[in-house]
């Protein structure tokens, strides 16, 4: 049987810097100005699934919107009843909470309701 060995670790390459040109403060060391312009090669941009958690992001903004439209077409056939029936936001609340929801969850689909009814078409 082959005997299992522990891969050697290596450093990330924007760890590797020149140490004569970093300051120490006795608990770490510290890049100075002149290192941080020396080494091009650092990666600094941040990748669009972290851009997608920050709030206030385009991306994030999308996701959100996203993940809303999926929220109201998983209630889709509902909202269409309760459009044919001409139901109201108040009516559709009313019916949640006899249904048995709780008040947070049924305020929530009767904003649904309500963004719903402003272009059905878009979640069919």
């Amino acid at each position: 049987m082959p005997k299992l060995t522990k891969p050697a670790h290596t450093s990330p390459q924007f760890l590797n810097f020149p140490f004569e040109n970093a300051a120490g403060n006795g608990k770490r060391l510290l890049r100075t100005v002149a290192t941080v312009n020396e080494v091009g090669n650092e990666e600094r941009s941040l990748t669009t699934p972290l851009l997608a958690r920050l709030p206030g992001t385009t991306q994030n903004t999308a996701r959100k919107a996203e993940k809303e439209a999926m929220k109201i077409k998983s209630f889709r056939v509902d909202y269409a009843i309760w459009m044919k029936n001409d139901k109201k936001a108040i009516d559709v609340y009313t019916s949640c909470i006899n249904a048995g929801y709780k008040h947070k969850k049924t305020m929530k689909i009767a904003f649904r309701y309500l963004k719903y009814q402003e272009n059905p078409a878009l979640y069919h």
